[in-house]
C-alpha cells in the first residue's frame, strides 16, 4: 500500500521508530547533497510510505531475493530521465545501518531503490532543474505562441520561457536558426513544428532531459 498526502491528514498511523529513522537517514542524506529540504508534511509522506514499503520488503520475498513492490517498477520512465537523482538514491541507501544484517538485502535492491526514488521525485517535483526555453517562429507571435503551448502541454517539469538573451538552455524554433543574426547565442537547437509528429516529442523529451540531467550533476554533491 502507499498514501497520497491527502490521504495522510487525520489519519491515525503505526509509528515504527526503525523504520522512520531509516527514513529520516535518507531523507537528511539527500537534503545535504542536494540542498533540497522537506518541509513537516513531506517528512510525513515519505516516513509512512517508506515503512510500508519495507515492512512490505521484509515480508515478502526469500533470502535471496526482494519482492517487487509493482511491476510497473520494470517501465517507469522516469529512472531513465532522473539518473543522478535515481544513482543518488542507490548511494545513499548503499552504507544505511549496515550492521542491520536482516535488512541488508532490501537496502541494497533495485526493488527498495526504486520506492526511494519514486517518492523522492514526487516531493521534488517543483525543486527540479529549470530548462530555460527560448522560442522563435518565422510565422509571428501567434505561430510562436503556439509553440510555446505545445511545448508546455508536453511536459510537466519545471519549464521557463526566455528571450534570446536571457542565457536559455534551450532554443526552440520552427525554422533552422542562423546563429550570427544573434550575438553569444548560448543553448541546444531543436526545431517543432506548430503540430509536431511523435517522433518531434519524443526528441524534444528527451533533450529536455539530458539538460535537466546535466543541472542536476551540478547540483548534487
Amino acid at each position: 500500500p502507499s498514501y497520497s498526502e491527502q490521504k495522510l491528514n487525520g489519519m491515525k498511523i503505526y509509528r515504527n521508530q526503525e523504520y522512520e529513522n531509516l527514513g529520516k537517514a535518507i531523507l537528511e542524506n539527500f537534503t545535504k547533497r542536494t540542498g533540497i529540504s522537506f518541509n513537516v508534511n513531506q517528512e510525513q509522506f515519505f516516513l509512512v510510505n517508506l515503512s510500508c514499503q519495507f515492512s512490505y520488503f521484509l515480508s515478502f520475498g526469500n533470502s535471496q531475493n526482494v519482492a517487487s513492490f509493482c511491476e510497473s517498477e520494470k517501465y517507469f520512465s522516469e529512472v531513465k530521465t532522473k539518473r543522478s537523482v535515481y544513482q543518488l538514491v542507490c548511494d545513499i541507501t548503499k552504507d544505511i545501518f549496515p550492521d542491520k544484517s536482516q535488512w541488508k538485502k532490501v537496502l541494497v535492491s533495485d526493488s527498495f531503490h526504486y520506492g526511494v526514488f519514486q517518492m523522492l521525485s514526487w516531493l521534488i517535483k517543483e525543486d527540479e532543474p529549470q530548462v530555460k526555453v527560448a522560442v522563435f517562429s518565422k510565422h509571428g507571435d501567434i505561430h510562436r505562441d503556439i509553440l510555446i503551448y505545445r511545448l508546455l502541454g508536453m511536459t510537466s517539469r519545471p519549464t521557463v520561457i526566455v528571450e534570446y538573451d536571457e542565457q536559455p538552455d534551450l532554443l526552440l524554433s520552427d525554422y533552422v536558426l542562423d546563429r550570427q543574426w544573434f550575438e553569444n547565442l548560448q543553448g541546444t537547437s531543436l526545431i517543432l513544428s506548430p503540430n509536431p509528429l511523435d517522433e518531434e516529442r519524443m526528441r524534444l523529451i528527451e533533450v529536455m532531459s539530458e539538460i535537466r540531467e546535466r543541472k542536476w550533476k551540478q547540483i548534487i554533491k
